[in-house]
Protein backbone atom coordinates (compact mmCIF):
# COMPACT_ATOMS: atom_id res chain seq x y z
CA UNK A 1 0.00 0.00 0.00
CA UNK A 2 1.24 3.73 -0.96
CA UNK A 3 2.18 5.78 1.64
CA UNK A 4 1.07 9.42 0.41
CA UNK A 5 2.95 12.25 2.08
CA UNK A 6 2.36 16.17 1.50
CA UNK A 7 4.91 18.69 1.64
CA UNK A 8 3.56 22.42 2.71
CA UNK A 9 5.62 25.27 3.73
CA UNK A 10 8.66 25.45 1.57
CA UNK A 11 8.24 27.65 -1.86
CA UNK A 12 8.58 24.74 -4.09
CA UNK A 13 10.37 22.45 -5.98
CA UNK A 14 12.65 22.68 -7.99
CA UNK A 15 14.46 25.02 -4.98
CA UNK A 16 15.54 28.21 -6.57
CA UNK A 17 15.83 29.62 -2.64
CA UNK A 18 17.10 28.24 0.91
CA UNK A 19 16.70 25.44 3.38
CA UNK A 20 13.18 24.32 3.41
CA UNK A 21 13.12 24.37 -0.94
CA UNK A 22 16.26 22.34 -0.83
CA UNK A 23 15.35 19.72 1.90
CA UNK A 24 12.00 19.14 -0.43
CA UNK A 25 13.65 19.03 -3.47
CA UNK A 26 16.43 16.43 -2.27
CA UNK A 27 13.97 14.15 -0.47
CA UNK A 28 12.02 13.49 -3.62
CA UNK A 29 15.23 13.22 -5.66
CA UNK A 30 16.60 10.77 -3.30
CA UNK A 31 13.67 8.71 -2.47
CA UNK A 32 14.14 4.93 -3.09
CA UNK A 33 11.05 3.43 -1.42
CA UNK A 34 8.27 2.32 -3.83
CA UNK A 35 5.87 2.34 -1.22
CA UNK A 36 6.10 6.20 -0.81
CA UNK A 37 4.38 8.80 -2.90
CA UNK A 38 5.78 12.51 -2.29
CA UNK A 39 3.16 15.61 -3.48
CA UNK A 40 4.89 19.20 -3.02
CA UNK A 41 3.60 22.79 -2.61
CA UNK A 42 4.80 25.39 -4.52
CA UNK A 43 4.30 28.69 -4.98
CA UNK A 44 3.44 29.12 -8.98
CA UNK A 45 5.76 32.82 -9.15
CA UNK A 46 8.32 29.81 -7.71
CA UNK A 47 8.58 28.47 -11.23
CA UNK A 48 10.58 30.60 -13.91
CA UNK A 49 9.67 30.33 -16.63
CA UNK A 50 6.49 29.67 -15.05
CA UNK A 51 4.08 26.43 -15.15
CA UNK A 52 1.14 26.72 -16.01
CA UNK A 53 -0.53 23.37 -15.29
CA UNK A 54 -2.19 23.29 -11.75
CA UNK A 55 0.76 19.93 -11.16
CA UNK A 56 3.31 18.78 -12.95
CA UNK A 57 5.79 16.10 -11.72
CA UNK A 58 9.28 15.98 -10.78
CA UNK A 59 11.44 12.74 -9.51
CA UNK A 60 8.03 10.68 -9.60
CA UNK A 61 6.72 13.38 -6.81
CA UNK A 62 4.08 15.59 -7.56
CA UNK A 63 4.14 19.27 -7.34
CA UNK A 64 0.70 20.90 -7.10
CA UNK A 65 1.06 24.58 -7.54
CA UNK A 66 -0.66 27.09 -5.41
CA UNK A 67 -1.51 30.89 -6.24
CA UNK A 68 -0.93 33.48 -3.89
CA UNK A 69 -1.48 37.07 -4.26
CA UNK A 70 0.39 39.81 -2.19
CA UNK A 71 -0.74 40.07 1.71
CA UNK A 72 2.14 41.52 2.69
CA UNK A 73 3.52 39.87 6.09
CA UNK A 74 0.71 37.25 6.00
CA UNK A 75 1.52 36.52 2.25
CA UNK A 76 3.26 32.87 3.80
CA UNK A 77 -0.11 32.19 5.79
CA UNK A 78 -2.06 32.51 2.81
CA UNK A 79 -0.01 30.33 0.91
CA UNK A 80 -0.25 27.46 3.75
CA UNK A 81 -3.94 27.94 4.25
CA UNK A 82 -4.38 27.56 0.38
CA UNK A 83 -1.88 24.95 0.58
CA UNK A 84 -3.41 23.04 3.12
CA UNK A 85 -7.05 23.13 1.79
CA UNK A 86 -5.64 21.65 -1.66
CA UNK A 87 -4.54 18.80 0.52
CA UNK A 88 -7.53 18.04 2.15
CA UNK A 89 -9.74 18.13 -1.32
CA UNK A 90 -7.06 16.07 -3.01
CA UNK A 91 -7.53 13.47 0.37
CA UNK A 92 -10.97 13.33 0.41
CA UNK A 93 -11.15 13.05 -3.51
CA UNK A 94 -9.13 10.31 -4.34
CA UNK A 95 -10.17 8.40 -0.70
CA UNK A 96 -6.51 8.69 0.83
CA UNK A 97 -7.06 8.25 4.29
CA UNK A 98 -3.73 7.07 6.23
CA UNK A 99 -1.94 9.61 4.55
CA UNK A 100 1.04 12.46 6.30
CA UNK A 101 0.98 16.14 5.74
CA UNK A 102 4.33 17.27 6.05
CA UNK A 103 4.21 21.30 7.70
CA UNK A 104 7.47 23.18 7.21
CA UNK A 105 8.03 25.65 9.49
CA UNK A 106 5.18 27.43 12.25
CA UNK A 107 3.74 30.06 10.09
CA UNK A 108 0.27 29.03 10.09
CA UNK A 109 0.74 28.63 13.51
CA UNK A 110 -2.78 28.77 16.10
CA UNK A 111 -4.43 28.47 12.17
CA UNK A 112 -3.80 24.95 11.64
CA UNK A 113 -6.55 23.94 14.52
CA UNK A 114 -9.49 25.03 12.52
CA UNK A 115 -8.42 22.32 10.52
CA UNK A 116 -7.82 19.49 12.91
CA UNK A 117 -11.66 18.01 12.29
CA UNK A 118 -10.97 17.71 8.84
CA UNK A 119 -7.25 16.12 9.58
CA UNK A 120 -9.10 13.55 11.75
CA UNK A 121 -12.13 12.91 9.86
CA UNK A 122 -10.07 12.17 6.59
CA UNK A 123 -7.33 9.92 8.18
CA UNK A 124 -4.31 12.51 8.07
CA UNK A 125 -1.50 12.76 10.54
CA UNK A 126 -0.07 15.94 10.95
CA UNK A 127 3.55 16.46 11.48
CA UNK A 128 5.76 19.95 11.76
CA UNK A 129 9.34 20.46 11.28
CA UNK A 130 9.39 24.23 13.67
CA UNK A 131 12.24 25.02 11.77
CA UNK A 132 14.87 27.29 13.94
CA UNK A 133 13.07 29.54 16.49
CA UNK A 134 12.11 31.79 14.18
CA UNK A 135 10.37 34.18 16.56
CA UNK A 136 14.16 34.74 18.05
CA UNK A 137 15.40 36.37 15.15
CA UNK A 138 16.36 40.28 15.55
CA UNK A 139 15.00 40.84 12.07
CA UNK A 140 11.62 40.44 12.70
CA UNK A 141 9.47 43.29 14.22
CA UNK A 142 7.83 42.76 17.74
CA UNK A 143 4.57 41.85 16.67
CA UNK A 144 6.00 39.22 14.07
CA UNK A 145 8.53 37.79 17.11
CA UNK A 146 5.12 37.55 19.67
CA UNK A 147 3.34 35.74 16.21
CA UNK A 148 6.01 33.08 15.72
CA UNK A 149 6.31 32.56 19.47
CA UNK A 150 2.99 31.92 19.87
CA UNK A 151 2.75 29.93 16.52
CA UNK A 152 5.58 27.84 17.65
CA UNK A 153 2.94 26.90 21.09
CA UNK A 154 0.49 26.34 18.89
CA UNK A 155 1.63 23.79 16.67
CA UNK A 156 3.54 21.93 19.15
CA UNK A 157 0.10 21.58 20.54
CA UNK A 158 -2.04 20.45 17.45
CA UNK A 159 0.49 18.39 15.48
CA UNK A 160 0.51 14.54 15.71
CA UNK A 161 4.50 14.44 15.40
CA UNK A 162 6.96 17.37 16.00
CA UNK A 163 10.04 16.63 13.84
CA UNK A 164 13.39 18.81 14.74
CA UNK A 165 16.35 19.00 12.96
CA UNK A 166 18.70 19.28 15.12
CA UNK A 167 18.62 17.85 19.38
CA UNK A 168 19.30 21.36 20.51
CA UNK A 169 15.43 22.25 18.75
CA UNK A 170 13.81 18.83 20.69
CA UNK A 171 15.70 19.97 24.04
CA UNK A 172 14.22 23.57 23.85
CA UNK A 173 10.68 22.50 22.92
CA UNK A 174 11.07 19.55 26.15
CA UNK A 175 12.16 21.96 28.23
CA UNK A 176 9.63 25.04 27.04
CA UNK A 177 6.73 22.86 26.90
CA UNK A 178 6.49 20.80 29.67
CA UNK A 179 2.93 21.06 30.23
CA UNK A 180 2.32 19.63 26.64
CA UNK A 181 1.89 15.92 26.05
CA UNK A 182 3.65 16.05 22.65
CA UNK A 183 5.57 13.41 21.05
CA UNK A 184 9.15 14.44 18.91
CA UNK A 185 11.45 13.12 16.63
CA UNK A 186 15.07 13.67 15.88
CA UNK A 187 16.16 13.89 12.26
CA UNK A 188 19.23 15.95 10.89
CA UNK A 189 19.16 18.12 7.56
CA UNK A 190 21.61 16.86 5.48
CA UNK A 191 24.25 18.42 3.21
CA UNK A 192 25.66 17.44 -0.88
CA UNK A 193 29.39 17.97 -1.50
CA UNK A 194 29.38 19.24 -5.50
CA UNK A 195 30.84 17.37 -7.84
CA UNK A 196 33.30 19.90 -9.54
CA UNK A 197 35.22 19.93 -12.69
CA UNK A 198 38.33 20.65 -11.06
CA UNK A 199 40.02 22.44 -13.83
CA UNK A 200 37.42 24.43 -14.36
CA UNK A 201 37.03 25.17 -10.78
CA UNK A 202 40.50 25.68 -9.81
CA UNK A 203 41.02 28.06 -12.75
CA UNK A 204 38.02 30.14 -11.44
CA UNK A 205 38.72 29.52 -7.92
CA UNK A 206 42.71 30.54 -8.66
CA UNK A 207 41.19 33.81 -10.55
CA UNK A 208 38.51 34.97 -7.72
CA UNK A 209 41.35 34.36 -5.09
CA UNK A 210 43.72 36.37 -7.30
CA UNK A 211 41.35 39.24 -7.65
CA UNK A 212 40.55 39.45 -3.88
CA UNK A 213 44.47 39.23 -3.55
CA UNK A 214 44.60 36.02 -1.01
CA UNK A 215 46.37 32.97 -1.13
CA UNK A 216 45.65 29.54 -0.03
CA UNK A 217 45.51 28.71 3.52
CA UNK A 218 45.95 32.99 4.29
CA UNK A 219 42.68 33.67 5.80
CA UNK A 220 39.86 32.84 7.81
CA UNK A 221 36.28 32.63 6.21
CA UNK A 222 33.00 33.59 7.32
CA UNK A 223 29.90 33.09 4.71
CA UNK A 224 26.09 33.51 5.73
CA UNK A 225 23.52 36.36 6.14
CA UNK A 226 24.22 39.49 7.21
CA UNK A 227 22.13 39.75 10.13
CA UNK A 228 22.62 40.29 13.94
CA UNK A 229 22.20 36.72 15.19
CA UNK A 230 24.92 35.59 13.04
CA UNK A 231 27.59 37.63 15.24
CA UNK A 232 29.28 39.87 12.88
CA UNK A 233 29.91 42.57 15.43
CA UNK A 234 31.82 40.21 17.55
CA UNK A 235 33.65 38.37 15.12
CA UNK A 236 34.66 41.56 13.74
CA UNK A 237 35.88 42.79 17.18
CA UNK A 238 37.33 40.12 17.71
CA UNK A 239 39.55 39.56 14.72
CA UNK A 240 41.05 43.40 15.25
CA UNK A 241 42.15 41.88 18.55
CA UNK A 242 44.03 39.17 17.39
CA UNK A 243 47.13 38.80 16.52
CA UNK A 244 47.47 37.35 13.03
CA UNK A 245 48.95 37.76 9.54
CA UNK A 246 46.39 36.10 8.36
CA UNK A 247 42.93 37.82 6.51
CA UNK A 248 39.40 37.72 7.46
CA UNK A 249 37.10 37.21 4.28
CA UNK A 250 33.97 37.46 4.92
CA UNK A 251 31.51 36.39 2.14
CA UNK A 252 27.72 37.78 2.71
CA UNK A 253 25.72 40.64 1.11
CA UNK A 254 26.62 43.31 3.32
CA UNK A 255 25.03 46.82 2.81
CA UNK A 256 22.12 48.96 4.57
CA UNK A 257 21.70 50.22 8.05
CA UNK A 258 23.22 47.21 9.87
CA UNK A 259 26.37 47.00 7.28
CA UNK A 260 26.62 50.90 8.20
CA UNK A 261 26.28 50.56 11.61
CA UNK A 262 28.69 48.12 12.11
CA UNK A 263 30.96 50.22 10.38
CA UNK A 264 30.59 52.95 12.51
CA UNK A 265 31.14 51.02 15.65
CA UNK A 266 33.78 49.01 15.07
CA UNK A 267 35.84 50.61 12.42
CA UNK A 268 36.93 47.69 10.32
CA UNK A 269 37.64 50.07 7.33
CA UNK A 270 40.84 50.76 8.79
CA UNK A 271 42.19 47.21 9.50
CA UNK A 272 43.70 45.82 5.86
CA UNK A 273 43.18 42.28 7.35
CA UNK A 274 39.48 42.43 6.66
CA UNK A 275 37.69 41.87 3.01
CA UNK A 276 34.35 41.89 2.19
CA UNK A 277 33.94 40.27 -0.83
CA UNK A 278 30.65 40.15 -1.63
CA UNK A 279 28.40 37.09 -2.46
CA UNK A 280 29.04 33.66 -4.28
CA UNK A 281 25.84 32.10 -5.28
CA UNK A 282 27.97 29.70 -7.43
CA UNK A 283 27.91 26.72 -5.35
CA UNK A 284 30.94 24.71 -6.88
CA UNK A 285 33.18 28.07 -6.42
CA UNK A 286 31.96 28.54 -3.02
CA UNK A 287 33.55 25.10 -2.27
CA UNK A 288 36.68 25.85 -3.62
CA UNK A 289 36.65 29.00 -1.57
CA UNK A 290 36.34 26.93 1.93
CA UNK A 291 38.72 24.29 1.10
CA UNK A 292 41.37 26.72 0.20
CA UNK A 293 40.87 29.38 3.77
CA UNK A 294 42.73 28.20 6.95
CA UNK A 295 39.47 28.11 9.05
CA UNK A 296 35.84 29.23 8.97
CA UNK A 297 34.35 31.07 11.39
CA UNK A 298 30.62 30.07 12.14
CA UNK A 299 28.86 32.96 14.52
CA UNK A 300 25.23 31.56 13.89
CA UNK A 301 23.48 31.64 17.00
CA UNK A 302 19.91 30.41 16.25
CA UNK A 303 18.78 28.18 14.41
CA UNK A 304 18.86 24.30 14.07
CA UNK A 305 21.09 22.47 11.72
CA UNK A 306 22.63 25.42 9.44
CA UNK A 307 23.29 24.14 6.17
CA UNK A 308 25.96 26.95 6.05
CA UNK A 309 28.05 25.16 8.49
CA UNK A 310 27.04 21.13 7.14
CA UNK A 311 29.13 22.67 3.98
CA UNK A 312 31.72 24.09 6.34
CA UNK A 313 32.41 21.00 7.94
CA UNK A 314 32.39 19.45 4.77
CA UNK A 315 34.84 21.28 2.69
CA UNK A 316 36.80 23.68 5.41
CA UNK A 317 39.75 22.32 7.46
CA UNK A 318 39.10 23.93 10.58
CA UNK A 319 36.14 25.37 11.95
CA UNK A 320 35.84 27.58 14.48
CA UNK A 321 31.76 27.68 15.64
CA UNK A 322 30.05 30.07 18.21
CA UNK A 323 29.15 28.06 21.36
CA UNK A 324 25.93 27.06 21.28
CA UNK A 325 24.18 23.69 21.82
CA UNK A 326 22.76 24.04 17.92
CA UNK A 327 25.99 24.00 16.53
CA UNK A 328 27.79 21.51 19.26
CA UNK A 329 25.50 19.02 18.29
CA UNK A 330 26.46 19.40 14.67
CA UNK A 331 30.37 19.80 15.06
CA UNK A 332 31.00 17.88 17.91
CA UNK A 333 34.28 16.77 18.85
CA UNK A 334 35.67 18.09 14.92
CA UNK A 335 35.47 21.62 15.69
CA UNK A 336 36.45 24.39 17.79
CA UNK A 337 34.15 26.80 19.74
CA UNK A 338 34.15 30.21 21.59
CA UNK A 339 32.10 32.80 23.23
CA UNK A 340 32.15 36.15 24.75
CA UNK A 341 32.15 34.47 28.23
CA UNK A 342 34.51 31.98 28.66
CA UNK A 343 37.05 30.89 25.45
CA UNK A 344 37.02 34.52 23.04
CA UNK A 345 37.06 34.22 19.42
CA UNK A 346 40.23 36.12 19.44
CA UNK A 347 42.58 33.57 21.68
CA UNK A 348 40.72 30.85 19.28
CA UNK A 349 42.26 32.34 16.25
CA UNK A 350 45.66 32.31 17.50
CA UNK A 351 45.47 29.20 18.89
CA UNK A 352 44.37 28.03 15.85
CA UNK A 353 47.32 29.73 14.33
CA UNK A 354 50.01 27.55 15.79
CA UNK A 355 48.13 24.39 15.33
CA UNK A 356 50.44 22.11 13.14
CA UNK A 357 49.98 20.29 9.94
CA UNK A 358 49.07 16.86 11.68
CA UNK A 359 46.88 18.61 14.00
CA UNK A 360 45.01 20.67 11.07
CA UNK A 361 44.37 17.24 9.21
CA UNK A 362 43.01 15.49 11.95
CA UNK A 363 40.18 18.20 12.35
CA UNK A 364 39.69 17.89 8.85
CA UNK A 365 39.25 14.53 8.53
CA UNK A 366 36.88 14.03 11.77
CA UNK A 367 34.36 16.79 10.42
CA UNK A 368 34.44 15.19 6.94
CA UNK A 369 33.41 11.76 8.31
CA UNK A 370 31.19 13.91 10.75
CA UNK A 371 29.07 14.88 7.80
CA UNK A 372 29.13 11.78 5.68
CA UNK A 373 28.39 9.05 8.31
CA UNK A 374 25.43 11.18 9.48
CA UNK A 375 23.91 14.16 7.06
CA UNK A 376 25.01 12.95 3.58
CA UNK A 377 21.11 13.37 1.99
CA UNK A 378 20.66 9.53 1.10
CA UNK A 379 21.06 8.95 4.84
CA UNK A 380 18.37 11.47 5.74
CA UNK A 381 15.96 10.41 3.17
CA UNK A 382 16.37 7.10 4.17
CA UNK A 383 15.36 8.16 7.78
CA UNK A 384 12.33 10.26 6.57
CA UNK A 385 11.19 6.58 4.42
CA UNK A 386 11.25 4.96 7.43
CA UNK A 387 9.47 7.76 9.50
CA UNK A 388 6.65 7.95 6.76
CA UNK A 389 6.52 4.02 6.68
CA UNK A 390 6.02 3.97 10.58
CA UNK A 391 9.25 1.30 10.81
Amino acid sequence: MTKNVFIVGSRGIPARYGGFETFAQKLVEKNESSEIKYFVASQRSNNNPVIQAPTFEYHRATVFQIDVGSFGAATPIVYDIKAIRWVLNYVENHSLGGSVIYILGNTIGPLLKLFRTQFKKLDIQVFVNPDGLEWKRAKWPKPIRTYLKLAEASMVKTADLIVSDNPGIEDYLRHTYVDVDFTSQYIAYGVEIPKIDEDTTNQKGMKWLETHQLLPDDYYLVVGRFIPENNYETILTEFMRAKTDKKLVIVTQAEGKLFDDLRDKTHFERDPRILFAGTVYDAKLLYFIRTQAYAYIHGHSVGGTNPSLLEALSATKLNLLYDVNFNRYVGQDAAFYWSLEQWNLAQLIETADKLSGGQIRTYHQSAQKRVTDDYSWETISKLYEKLFLGE
